[in-house]
């Protein structure tokens, strides 16, 4: 029997699935799979080519590892992968996952929903949500609304737990998944939420703590070799069979301690119990969980938030539970979150109350529908020549900010369904080693199915279907801007965003500026022309302006204005070309003295590019774009390399090496890696974490020479590259309790670093040799700053804040040098000094590139 009209709310997670189910008469319940809410979001794909998902597909995985994707949501942007002996697209392989939750849905109610809303995190973009969308028209799901994750438990904190947002406050969303962490800052405009900022780290998450309890589990049971040889790479069912359940043990114990102060953990094949108490387990999450609770300072630091502004702090996810996350984030904010029992429940049930069809996007099924064909299997010679596609065409955004409402509206039994896209954030990574069971490669589900015609089965056998890429209806308002405008990163010079790279984004031309170089050549000259006629000829063949005090700036125009957010600018070495890069998925140059756009623009990008640089010469560019260098001829704009393998890390930061044949780039863990700047992109050399630094840095950057990384985590260090050692103790401004300082940039010679004080409005200058402040801080913005970036001959500093000024300092003075320059109408993201020491280039999220020629006098 049909149950009247109800709303499906679906949390695609990492490690597990969670659906809700809204009556007509307002209650909610939880889908239950197998007699838990929580599904597990595996698919596996066995010869036949008959899909499983949920603890069928993690059961069938260990009889035959490669046919098992453990965690979908990791390969959201992959494309397609390979499940066993098949080549399947992400889209199929995601919308397994959701068919068996429309499956299970229909069983329970006995009809279709009258809504369907699909959460997704905060700061996906629209590639990522054109694969979400695709998924579900492939699950046949017909009319979904898409709503960010964090704005769904905002709608939970208020409209469930009823708690209220008064004023200005908002709400800080602390959510610690299975695979990843994402902060959220979200706040009430009218009737809905908007998510004011938004960050994450891809590395820290529960498989993770569960990593480091079985790290404990090999440290004290390390005379096993060769049991760990087995368990780390299984040939064998039964070395599978056991892998599975050491992790399973690790998760269980991690789980456990939350509620008793110790517990065991079985090692199979090695045959014995390790103890493991809170304490221990503790010690072994606090570097993980550290960086959580900085990161959500960071976030409200650099989205200008004070302490009273934040009316409550929520944890959402499944390793939110560990009491450990609680305590040191309450710590840090001084404000104690709220903690549920079951906290992986709330993004799927408040998505139900955040939904009403005047606010959100209806992304419609295809109109046809074609019959399941399969796939052909792989052949010596290459892919299959069915290979389903994922889209091509996401979501365009268009109309009002994105608003998403938190009242929701009765839907009656015929009403039709509504739905809307958003945006949301995370980060998928590869897993990492051992994580959750053995290497295998993410699984599809069938396509074509009519929108709830009726109960959903895939046929076992059938294999996959091959369709078309579907299309998508451009969306009644945008997914919200990338964090990279909303959220702090690794920083430096480049400003803000996860790949916002320390000093990579818009650091200072490498190797000695062009200027330099003319004025050592024609002194020369000079030198030997006085011998003649005397020296008052050295002043006349020199630039008579070079060696002038900066005095100000003004402004010099105003480059077209883009259609999208820009995060870093450069100058080429010559000072005759500028590029920028953005949220436009585009790196595009101008020529600097005609203001004007010139060639061809580099658009081989799916993500925002979030740092650029030249080399010495200026014949290539080398840019970070989804955490990935490559690099690119600038003359005849195509790339001069493959895209650079960082072996599974998230590259930050990068520079090119004086002589521009190779090129380097820093991970979050402080490992140096080296490239051919031209080649197949693969690693030539890699210098290892530098002793002593921690696992993973909150922020660093890397002196011009590459001869000294700064970074920052529980404070400020200097480290010497190639020694791989510390060269000094923390680094500590005088008047900073807080010491966990932000933005970093070397000058030139790296003899001096530059660092925003931990308020987040002020410079600190060190000595890089003894490690001490020198004189009183740079004071005078009155917001957040987010760039900095130092002149060719380190005497002079620039700097960009969020009050949407810039200020230019004398560094040797230690004093601010003439008026603020305005004139951008929003926060300043990349600074740039021209190697000729003419012009200073900024660019905002104002989508605005602003050229400013700066003044000098006697």
């Amino acid at each position: 029997m049909v149950v009247d009209t109800y709303r499906l709310g679906v949390d695609f997670g990492t490690s597990s699935t969670v659906a809700s189910l809204l009556s007509a008469d307002g209650r909610v319940r939880p889908l239950l799979f197998d007699s838990s809410p929580l599904l597990p979001s595996a698919v596996f794909v066995g010869p036949d080519g008959a899909p499983l998902t949920g603890a069928d597909a993690e059961r069938a995985g260990l009889g035959y590892a490669s046919g098992l994707e453990p965690n979908p949501k990791r390969r959201i942007d992959d494309g397609t992968l390979w499940l066993g002996e098949r080549e399947i697209s992400v889209a199929d392989l995601v919308s397994v996952v959701l068919r068996r939750v429309a499956e299970e849905a229909y069983r329970v109610t006995g009809g279709p929903p009258g809504s369907i809303v699909l959460t997704h995190p905060a700061a996906w973009g629209q590639t990522r949500l054109g694969v979400l969308t695709s998924a579900a028209e492939r699950a046949g799901l017909g009319r979904v609304e898409l709503i960010p994750e964090p704005v769904a438990a905002a709608a939970y904190f208020v409209r469930v737990l009823g708690h209220q947002l008064a004023g200005e406050r908002c709400l800080v969303v602390y959510d610690l998944g299975a695979g990843t962490f994402d902060v959220s800052v979200v706040r009430p405009v009218g009737a809905g939420f908007e998510v004011v900022a938004s960050a994450g780290l891809p590395d820290v998450g529960g498989l993770d703590l569960d990593a480091a309890v079985v790290a404990h589990a090999r440290g004290l049971t390390g005379g096993a070799s060769a049991a760990w040889a087995q368990l780390d790479w299984p040939q064998t069912l039964a070395d599978q069979q056991a892998r599975h359940a050491l992790w399973r043990g690790a998760k269980a114990a991690k789980e456990q301690l939350s509620r008793h102060p110790a517990t065991d953990l079985h090692v199979p094949l090695v045959n014995t119990g390790v103890r493991l108490t809170r304490e221990e387990f503790e010690k072994l999450a606090t570097p993980l969980l550290d960086r959580t609770s900085a990161l959500t300072l960071s976030v409200l630091r650099t989205a200008g938030i004070a302490p009273e502004q934040v009316g409550g702090v929520l944890l959402v996810g499944g390793s939110s539970r560990i009491p450990l996350a609680a305590t040191l984030l309450h710590r840090t904010l001084r404000i104690a979150p709220t903690a549920l029992d079951t906290p992986e429940l709330v993004v799927s049930e408040g998505s139900l109350h955040a939904v009403v069809a005047a606010a959100t996007t209806v992304i419609e099924p295809p109109t046809e529908v074609l019959p399941p064909g399969p796939v052909a299997p792989r052949s010596p010679a290459g892919p299959p020549t069915q290979a389903v596609s994922p889209p091509t065409q996401p979501l365009s955004p268009s109309g009002p900010p994105h608003l998403y409402p938190a009242d929701p509206t009765p839907v009656s039994g015929g009403q039709a369904a509504h739905g809307g896209p958003a945006p949301g954030s995370q980060t998928g990574h590869g897993a990492p080693p051992g994580h959750g069971g053995p290497p295998g490669h993410g699984a599809p589900p069938g396509h074509g199915a009519p929108p709830f015609a009726g109960p959903v089965s895939p046929v076992a056998g059938q294999g996959w279907a091959s369709q078309p890429t579907p299309t998508h209806p451009t969306p009644a308002h945008p997914t919200p801007a990338h964090p990279a405008t909303a959220h702090p990163g690794p920083a430096g010079p480049a400003g803000p965003g996860p790949a916002g790279p320390g000093s990579a984004g818009t650091p200072p031309a490498p190797g000695k500026a062009w200027w330099r170089k003319r004025t050592v050549l024609i002194g020369a000259v000079a030198a030997v022309v006085v011998l003649a006629i005397g020296a008052t000829l050295v002043v006349i063949l020199r630039d008579p302006w070079v060696e002038k005090p900066i005095t100000g700036a003004t402004s010099a125009g105003t480059l077209a204005k883009q259609k999208d957010a820009l995060n870093a600018v450069a100058f080429s070495p010559d000072s005759t070309l500028l590029a920028s890069a953005g949220d436009d998925e585009a790196i595009r140059f101008w020529d600097v003295e005609k203001r004007t756009e010139t060639g061809l623009a580099l658009t081989s990008f799916d993500y925002d590019v979030d740092a650029i640089v030249f080399d010495a010469e200026g014949k290539r560019l080398a840019s970070i774009s989804n955490y990935k260098p490559r690099v690119w001829d600038v003359e005849n704009r195509r790339a001069a390399s493959d895209p650079l393998d960082a072996e599974g890390t998230y590259i930050y930061l990068i520079r090119f090496s004086s002589d521009g044949e190779s090129l380097y780039g820093v991970d979050t863990a402080t490992t140096v890696r080296t490239w051919k700047a031209t080649g197949d992109g693969a690693v030539v050399d890699q210098a290892d974490r530098v002793s002593g630094t921690p696992t993973s840095v909150s922020l660093f950057s890397l002196s011009r020479d590459g001869s000294k990384l700064a970074a920052v985590n529980d404070g400020l260090r200097i480290y010497d590259v190639e020694s791989r050692k510390q060269t000094a103790g923390v680094l500590k401004p005088e008047k900073d309790d807080y010491f966990n300082l932000d933005r970093l940039a070397f000058s030139p010679d790296g003899k001096i670093l530059a660092a925003v004080n931990s308020y987040g409005n002020s410079i600190v200058l060190f000595d890089v040799a003894s490690g001490r402040a020198l004189g009183a801080d740079l004071t005078g913005h009155t917001d957040r700053i987010s760039a900095l970036v130092f002149t060719a001959d380190g005497k002079y500093l620039a700097s960009a804040a969020a009050d949407k000024t810039i200020r230019l300092w004398d560094v040797q003075g230690r004093k601010a040098i003439g008026s603020p320059l305005k004139g951008h109408s929003d926060a300043i993201s990349g600074l740039t000094f021209s190697p000729d020491g003419k012009y200073l280039a900024s660019c905002s999220d104002d989508k605005t590139i602003r050229l400013w020629e700066l003044t000098r006098g006697d």
